[in-house]
């Protein structure tokens, strides 16, 4: 059976190669795009590549700081009302647990379509590399409530099947307008160079690259390499990589007669691939799928990751090993009109296929369908007594606190320099500053020692506060006898806090400069005559210790290594 036969009686909605993409026109949809920010465009540029295509097709919101998009309540701005909500490949990378958040209430849109473009499908063997946890990705979606996910990935079957989603191959694109403006700029006078290769080559990651470089060294040819590694992190100075920018990138691939390029962890095919199918100047040269012995894989998933992107020997060169490299990188350099032949193809080829707002158009297909579905269904996809009650209940409990209310609070407030009546519990802290909480595990944090048991609590910075809802709040804990004037500030409009850190506990987290405050056991407390001034935050952080500083005032809090179980537990994923 043809793969898109066999796709479609697994139940997946479509494929990026149906010939009926070519011509649909999405009807406009109103997106919630879920993603971290900001978006880092020099060398990841598919985070903004996909999105930016998205956005010249639909109407996008993304939540931010306090606003979540679909839950205003502020009186200014109007309400997002989304058809479906999309997970960006940024934010997706990193989740790593059951319970990530979506930055809004996810129990109350539960009848909202949700997709995923699922990033960083696999584990990595031997190097260090942030990509979150697999298997939670395949239970997190599920867990969500997805309709639909996608991956970069040929595994999708496998993922479809383990997760009970439908995963949809979705390959990679490229932006003809950037990576194809040199097209047809062919010969000895324009392309100085023989071969090139860029990307990582670690031989722990990447051991077939590395030996292809040192036979390509080794051979009488002219060579370009370079390297995407960064020197700083610096986001508002984009000399601070070592790498050019992308039009010079573009401009030195088609200065370049053969490009080499190999498939990456668990065989993805990499964007390098469609820049230089799009670049209409150079040939790619790709390694075959292979099992690691150098025989064709026998594995459906490795022997399919080609399929339906490219032909080999006619819009591309595969190579079995390192001397059927080298032989073809002869050939190809002596028999120049086969080398022009292959690069038309394939540039016209990915023009057709391959573009960034190709993917834009099956990812809104795929939407479209979700939406048609769901309409068509008497319960929503996301039910969270239904997830809680097959998942357990034990780490999602909501607990018997009381909000009671959303406080100003300052955006970055020093381990040393809290408020005078609140305190993080112990064991907060580590060496890295990474420990975090959801409103359930700051709960039983403040409620674990005496003198706090039966007082208050309240998370600050949680959910899309900063630009990354992976990042869960910091926790503060007060006294039940805690005067109004010592414990908050001035009093915010709720929604300032409403982004929740917690997927299945649409409970208030925290903003970018607020504290979500809550009573436990549901008592009132903080109640004081209406003549007693409320002191300022600014004036709380930078008074004198005193020896009721708090709970926990006797008791240097113990410091624990990213290693350890206390911290491990609530820990924010970058």
């Amino acid at each position: 059976m043809a793969r898109r036969e066999l796709d479609l009686a697994m139940g997946l909605f479509g494929t990026y190669d149906d010939p009926r993409l070519e011509t649909y026109a999405p009807r406009r949809l109103r997106l919630l795009w879920i993603e971290n920010s900001p978006l880092d465009c020099r060398i990841w540029s598919y985070y903004c590549d996909i999105k930016a295509a998205m956005a010249r097709l639909h109407e996008l919101c993304t939540p931010r700081g306090s606003d979540t998009c679909v839950d205003r309540s502020d009186g200014r701005r109007e309400t997002f009302v989304a058809d479906a909500a999309v997970v960006g490949p940024r934010y997706s990378i990193n989740v790593a647990s059951d319970d990530e958040p979506l930055g809004f209430n996810r129990p109350a849109h539960g009848r909202m379509p949700l997709l995923v473009l699922q990033n960083k499908m696999y584990t990595p063997q031997g190097w260090r590399e942030i990509v979150g946890d697999l298997d939670a990705k395949l239970r997190w979606v599920r867990s969500a409530g997805a309709i639909a996910a996608f991956t970069w990935l040929s595994k999708y079957r496998e993922f479809t099947r383990i997760s009970g989603v439908p995963h949809h191959w979705l390959p990679f694109g490229v932006d003809p307008t950037r990576f194809g403006r040199h097209a047809g700029s062919l010969g000895v006078a324009v392309q100085q160079f023989d071969v090139g290769f860029t990307g990582a080559s670690g031989a722990d990651k990447y051991p077939l690259r590395r030996a292809l470089l040192e036979a390509l060294q080794a051979m009488n040819v002219t060579l370009f390499t370079g390297s995407w590694l960064q020197t700083a992190l610096k986001r508002d100075d984009n000399h601070s990589w070592k790498a050019g920018t992308h039009e010079e990138y573009a401009q030195i691939m088609s200065r370049t007669k053969v490009w080499l390029s190999t498939t990456g962890p668990e065989f993805i095919v990499g964007t390098r691939y469609y820049e230089v199918l799009a670049s209409g100047t150079t040939m790619l040269l790709c390694n075959r799928a292979t099992n690691g012995a150098g025989a064709a894989s026998s594995l459906s998933w490795q022997s399919a990751v080609y399929d339906g992107l490219f032909e080999d020997g006619v819009h591309a060169v595969f190579f079995d090993n390192v001397s059927d490299m080298r032989t073809k990188v002869s050939y190809y350099l002596n028999n120049e009109l086969e080398r022009r032949s292959i690069v038309r193809a394939a540039h016209a080829r990915t023009l057709r296929l391959h573009t960034w707002d190709a993917r834009a158009r099956f990812v809104s297909w795929i939407a479209e369908e979700a939406i048609r579905r769901q309409a068509n269904r008497t319960t929503p996809h996301y039910i969270r007594e239904a997830i809680l009650g097959k998942h357990g209940t034990a780490a999602n409990e909501t607990g018997s606190a009381t909000v009671v209310g959303c406080y100003a609070f300052a955006q970055k407030v020093p381990a040393t320099r809290t408020p005078v009546a609140w305190q993080e519990p112990p064991r907060s802290r580590n060496r890295r500053n990474l420990h975090r909480y959801t409103v359930q595990s700051c709960h039983t944090a403040c409620t674990a020692f005496p003198r706090t048991a039966d007082g208050y609590f309240g998370l600050h910075g949680g959910g899309f506060s900063n630009g990354n809802a992976h990042v869960l709040a910091r926790c503060f804990c007060a006294e039940r006898t805690c005067p109004r004037s010592r414990c908050l500030a001035e009093a915010l409009p709720s929604h300032q806090c409403a982004t929740s850190c917690s997927l299945h506990d649409a409970r208030p987290c925290g903003g970018p400069a607020a504290l979500a405050v809550y009573a436990v056991g549901g008592g009132v407390g903080m109640s004081i005559g209406a003549s007693e001034s409320v002191t300022t935050l600014p004036e709380i952080a930078h008074r004198r210790r005193s020896s009721t500083r708090g709970p926990w005032a006797r008791r240097a809090p113990r410091r624990h290594g990213h290693g350890s179980a206390a911290a491990r537990n609530g820990t924010a994923r970058s």
